[in-house]
């Protein structure tokens, strides 16, 4: 998936995110948001979610400055296959 720095704004600034949220938050706004590009980019077979959200995750993380969000923690998580896993929280950062 071709990650698109302004759709990721976009969902950020949304106001279905609160001030903080998961990136599991994240990922669902995102898949509401932008249905077909989502979609299209799920993989048939093993491990095609984490093939698609992890680099959505990696990328709040590479590009959190600039999408104006920080990690503040993180928290045990049920992921869509019902495995716990952990899971990263962000906040929005205000801007001056």
């Amino acid at each position: 998936m071709t990650m698109d720095i302004e759709k990721f704004k976009k969902v950020i600034n949304s106001n279905k995110l609160s001030v903080i949220f998961s990136s599991q938050d994240f990922i669902k706004v995102y898949r509401d948001l932008f249905e077909e590009d989502y979609t299209k980019n799920i993989s048939v077979g093993k491990g095609s979610f984490r093939k698609l959200h992890g680099p959505m995750a990696s990328y709040l993380r590479r590009k959190d400055e600039e999408l104006g969000i920080r990690k503040v923690d993180e928290k045990p998580n049920e992921n869509v296959k019902g495995n716990m896993t952990r899971c990263a929280l962000w906040e929005k950062v205000k801007k001056d």
